[in-house]
């Protein structure tokens, strides 16, 4: 698709931006409704947990596990890299994906670039693409 257009696709990433961890499970939006939920400083983030009646609290990542585990918030509004970075599974075991937002991010390079690349380069590059990495 992109070759004829001058592009090469050598790297893409698909990324779910925002999941919902809580300490209770809630399987629909339902369920969010009144529940104190961590989300990052951010008013995008802020009109979106307040459109799903969710009440936002504004939190530095190191007071989320002493909130969650005080009963101060009852989950968060992580993406998976921060909620596995920061070990909050330990604290709340329920995650659900509600679909608020996906991310694909693609590396490409000029297809005139890649063909003056020597053979050798051209295999390393072609041994890499595209391989799509989901989190």
């Amino acid at each position: 698709m992109f070759v004829n257009k001058g592009w090469r696709i050598i790297d893409a990433i698909y990324k779910n931006l925002m999941l919902v961890l809580m300490k209770r499970p809630a399987p629909n939006l339902e369920g969010l409704k009144g529940l104190k939920m961590r989300t990052f400083v951010s008013p995008l983030l802020i009109e979106s947990a307040n459109s799903v009646c969710v009440t936002p609290v504004t939190l530095v990542v190191t007071e989320v596990s002493p909130q969650l585990q005080s009963g101060g918030i009852d989950g968060m509004l992580p993406g998976m890299p921060i909620l596995v970075t920061f070990k909050h599974y330990d604290d709340a075991k329920y995650v659900t994906d509600f679909n608020f937002s996906r991310i694909v991010s693609i590396n490409i390079v000029n297809e005139a670039w890649f063909q003056s690349q020597p053979e050798d380069v051209q295999e390393a590059i072609r041994g890499a693409e595209p391989k799509v990495v989901a989190f």
